[in-house]
């Protein structure tokens, strides 16, 4: 450098010429400075993650984990002419054309390789693949058999955002990609990670940056809510009463009375809610062993369950001493109470008690299933319909059953 500095003061000591001057300065410069040809610079340009979870976290899958992750590359075109592949290299340092490139802690494209979801803008050209020969961690290689013209906005879509995509880079903070057009697939697989080899057309560096993850938590706790009524309840279980029933019929006094002449019906009703996954079953459990009414606490039952206990539903005849219970499709409210087959066979006139199936009837310690879900339930209503009859042969007495009905969830 010392040498052209002393050859440019001679020259000014001779008073050069002012066309002498310049070509020495030109000369000067061109030495000084490598040939470089500058590609065109995309515009419109961005890469849109899916996720922008940094990997290595806490979170290991899905969003917010930084894997599998979908980028969308889109620019506008740059100097319109043919592109045959497209280069994407990744850096943590920065996005400027001349700088080495450092690779992002972390990062990954290797996986995005498999997958390409929807092009457009790709022109006469079709669709682009992906180049994976001695693929590099941080870059991903596109390129097609036919270049030509692309049209604005370019658009593709890599990885598919749930089994083959980009690992995001492990930290958290800005990192960058550089985008370079090539007119061959051939000049965009010989591309070098540090510096281009000479004949992109376009060329534009993007940021990006990973971020914590928003992470929310809220708790909807197990939930079983349920009624006995002896009116019909409003939802939530709303408006209960005591469901004390007394059978019977007004005959020539004031007090009712059950007799051989009619069977004598009185009403309750339950309601259910819960969030129970695999539903819940109500089930029944009479105080009296023998399973009907009685009036010496379940010792004897000269009010037998009706058809002997059977878990039938079974036809009720008056003079025919007998107690039973009916239970009516589930109504209102959101999903399906089905009532047993013990209990319902469609015809409203049919009762039964069941103190016979072994393991599991009204006398049993957790009583008979008398209706159930097969999966969460709300403010579902069901009636259940209780009978008796005496017969003339009937002792005198004032005849009772506590009858606890229990609902159970599966969660």
């Amino acid at each position: 450098m010392k040498k052209y500095i002393g050859h440019i003061q001679r020259i000014f000591d001779g008073t050069p010429s002012l066309p002498a001057v310049v070509m020495v300065l030109s000369l000067l410069i061109s030495t000084a400075m490598p040939a470089t040809v500058w590609a065109a610079q995309l515009n419109g340009r961005s890469i849109t993650m899916s996720d922008s979870g940094p990997s290595a976290g806490t979170i290991t899958t899905g969003v917010g984990s930084g894997t599998n992750v979908a980028y969308q590359l889109k620019f506008s075109v740059g100097n319109n002419g043919a592109v045959g592949g497209i280069v994407v290299d990744f850096c943590a340092n920065s996005p400027l054309y001349f700088d080495t490139c450092t690779a992002p802690t972390g990062f990954n494209a290797n996986s995005a390789t498999t997958t390409l979801g929807t092009q457009s803008g790709v022109g006469a050209g079709g669709n682009f693949g992906v180049y994976t020969t001695g693929p590099v961690a941080n870059r991903i290689v596109l390129t097609r058999a036919s270049a030509s013209s692309l049209t604005s906005p370019l658009i593709i879509e890599m990885g598919n955002g749930t089994s083959n995509g980009f690992t995001n880079p492990s930290t958290v903070g800005t990192f960058y990609a550089r985008v370079y057009t090539y007119t061959s697939a051939a000049q965009a697989q010989a591309h070098n990670q540090t510096a281009a080899t000479g004949g992109e057309q376009d060329f534009g560096g993007i940021a990006l940056s990973t971020a914590m993850v928003i992470t929310i938590t809220a708790r909807v706790q197990e939930s079983l809510i349920f009624c006995v009524s002896g009116a019909a309840p409003a939802a939530n279980c709303g408006g209960v009463t005591t469901p004390a029933i007394t059978l019977g019929h007004t005959a020539g006094g004031t007090a009712k009375i059950i007799d051989s002449s009619n069977v004598d019906t009185g009403l309750a009703y339950t309601q259910v809610s819960t969030n129970a996954l695999s539903g819940v079953v109500i089930r029944m459990h009479n105080s009296n062993a023998c399973g009907g009414l009685s009036v010496d606490g379940g010792t004897t039952c000269d009010i037998p369950p009706v058809n002997a206990g059977g878990a039938t539903p079974f036809a009720m005849t008056a003079g025919t001493a007998g107690f039973g219970m009916n239970i009516s499709l589930g109504t209102s409210g959101t999903g399906t109470i089905t009532p047993d087959g013990n209990y319902y066979d469609g015809n409203v006139a049919h009762f039964a008690m069941d103190s016979t199936t072994s393991g599991s009837n009204v006398t049993t310690t957790f009583g008979d299933n008398i209706a159930s879900s097969t999966g969460p339930v709300s403010n579902v209503n069901n009636t259940l319909t209780f009978g008796a009859t005496a017969s003339n042969s009937t002792p005198a007495g004032l005849y009772s059953a506590n009858l606890a009905l229990i609902a159970t969830g599966t969660f």
